[in-house]
């Protein structure tokens, strides 16, 4: 499977960040028109969105770490797998890169992300490094300095399974029964992640 690049609604990191002030570009962040773009990955059957940042100076001179994930040495951004979060199906819409909205040299820029991100050896150095954050912080054996600023795994997935059977003020549906949870696994509106 290839990755695609995907925004998720500002409402739910909004309410993530409630609960983790690390998820990235909520609401009530001063990145407030900046939409959380990513790569989607599945990990232990949650759905996670790794967020890219567009390239920065310092970004060169940085060292990749579990955490973090330079793109063409990072002259094309990177990759925060430090602000992954975990996101259920219908929270996250596929981008069209060539929708006439999206900024050409934006767009341009997402593009080059996306074809690095989906080249073999760099996909699966994304895939390995995710999994191993992912499991090294579930594990509690990640370096202080990198669990200091890696968002809440089990939290947050806790609170997207809460999110998902939230009822909504205009919902007049039974209460979900734990038997009825929606899958949040393997993908996110019909759209498969990478594996």
């Amino acid at each position: 499977m290839r990755f695609n690049l995907y925004r998720i609604e500002p409402d739910y990191c909004g309410y993530l960040q409630q609960f983790d002030n690390r998820v990235p570009y909520a609401a009530s962040s001063n990145k407030i028109t900046r939409p959380f773009i990513g790569v989607g990955i599945e990990i232990d059957g949650f759905n996670y969105m790794a967020p890219l940042s567009s390239p920065k100076p310092k970004h060169i001179k940085m060292k990749e770490t579990v955490d973090f994930i330079k793109i063409k040495g990072g002259k094309l951004g990177v990759i925060n797998l430090n602000n992954m979060i975990p996101v259920p199906k219908g929270i996250a819409k596929m981008i069209n890169l060539n929708a006439p909205i999206i900024n050409r040299e934006y767009s341009e820029l997402l593009k080059n992300q996306l074809f690095w991100c989906n080249q073999s050896q760099n996909r699966q150095i994304i895939l390995k490094k995710a999994r191993n954050l992912y499991h090294y912080h579930k594990k509690g054996t990640l370096y202080p300095n990198h669990e200091k600023r890696c968002c809440n795994f089990t939290l947050l997935e806790e609170k997207a399974q809460e999110y998902i059977n939230a009822p909504t003020q205009n919902n007049t549906q039974q209460p979900v029964l734990p038997n009825q949870v929606p899958s949040m696994t393997n993908n996110i509106g019909g759209i498969h992640f990478g594996n």
